[in-house]
């Protein structure tokens, strides 16, 4: 049977994504400043945008020749960098500003940080983009551990130009320089960031040990680069952390007897309004070694009918109140609890649990009787062990 024509859309192929790994030397002989060097020296390209958030001498100084060699075919050659946190160093920017590059600054007064990673090569038939999480630093472009992805594209592709143009246009008003946050590289703001502490130079850094998260700042020189650099506020479609789901202790604090969280309004500041509390219907209070019976409300006992002895009744140290001040008081009971054993006969199994409401007390009957001797029998193992420790 012959073959059927296939119709292949060969503008498909027009693009090329691929891996760039860089910092395992035995796998990957290629690193961020290479493939910036090659695509430099690239006559197919007529203009770079670097987008970075952070920059460092010996990082500029890497590749400082080659920008100022491509000058010769380049039309437009734009760096936009961010100078948070300290990153990007005094002696970087000077460095920029000596071939007469157009060079901008992003800052901005509040916590929110400048921080992305994107290189751009465009030309008449050929573009290139760079996107990851190497800086224009040494280390990011050489040494560091660091991943990106590099997109080759012809200039008639629909997919390549869809990326440029997505980026163009979320950067817009970086690109077009009408965003207050950003200003253009002048031996004067170099000043103004330096000595407002905003840059440093490297020895100062690396006397630091480490760049600083905190920087010292000039305060008396702040207001003015407020003025320049505006706060960003946080954008309103920002995924918020999902709360945490209290405990049913701390909503524990309703009066009201209907809600789930129903707090008896007896509760005081003493013990004696506790055992107030777990009156029952003939108005005998609580104590301890009392054999009580009563209704579990919650946890897996709950609307079973349970019988124990009381055997603690304390307040909470850890000093956590209601709403309304009052202080949290437990109740604890020995209850035991019918079960099976591992050969799957009767038996009973002991377990502290907290008391809600007694509805009885002195209770009677087989689990009653059974819970009153293995509460002794549990006193009389406390007292061999406290005795055999002494």
């Amino acid at each position: 049977m012959p073959c059927p024509y296939v119709y292949i859309n060969t503008n498909f192929y027009q693009m090329n994504i691929r891996f760039l790994g860089q910092g395992f030397a035995d796998i990957s002989d290629e690193s961020m400043g290479k493939i910036i060097i090659d695509s430099l020296g690239d006559k197919a390209f007529n203009q770079f945008t670097a987008i970075v958030a952070f920059a460092s001498e010996s990082g500029v100084r890497s590749v400082i020749e080659y920008i100022k060699n491509a000058k010769k075919h380049f039309t437009q050659i734009e760096f936009y960098i961010g100078v948070d946190y300290q990153g990007t160093s005094y002696e970087a920017l000077n460095l920029l500003l000596k071939p007469e590059l157009d060079c901008y600054i992003y800052h901005t007064v509040s916590h929110i940080i400048f921080h992305p990673k994107i290189y751009i090569f465009e030309g008449e038939e050929q573009g290139r983009i760079i996107i990851g999480s190497s800086n224009l630093t040494d280390k990011g472009l050489s040494k560091n551990v660091e991943a990106s992805l590099v997109v080759d594209f012809k200039m008639n592709d629909e997919q390549g130009i869809k990326l440029l143009k997505q980026i163009k246009e979320y950067y817009r008003l970086l690109f077009d320089k009408t965003l207050p946050n950003i200003e253009k590289l002048t031996e004067k703001l170099i000043k103004q960031l330096f000595d407002a502490g905003i840059i440093v130079k490297e020895k100062d850094r690396r006397e630091a040990g480490q760049i600083s998260s905190k920087p010292t700042r000039n305060q008396a020189l702040l207001s003015e680069i407020e003025k320049m650099f505006p706060p960003v506020k946080i954008p309103k479609n920002t995924p918020k952390s999902p709360k945490r789901k209290k405990s049913h202790v701390r909503n524990w604090q309703s009066t009201d007897p209907e809600k789930p969280n129903y707090r008896h309004p007896d509760i005081g500041s003493t013990a004696k309004d506790l055992q107030t509390k777990l009156k029952d219907k003939n108005g005998k209070v609580v104590s301890n070694g009392d054999v009580v019976e009563w209704i579990a409300s919650k946890g897996d006992l709950a609307g079973q009918t349970l019988i124990g002895v009381v055997t603690n009744l304390t307040y909470n140290s850890g000093g956590k109140r209601y709403k309304d001040k009052h202080p949290r008081y437990h109740v604890f009971a020995n209850v035991v609890l019918k079960d099976k054993d591992k050969d799957g006969k009767d038996t009973v199994v002991g377990k502290q649990v907290k008391i809600e409401r007694v509805t009885k007390h002195n209770a009677s009957g087989a689990l009653a009787k059974q819970t009153r001797k293995s509460q002794k029998e549990f006193a009389a193992r406390k007292a061999m062990q406290k005795a055999s420790s002494k």
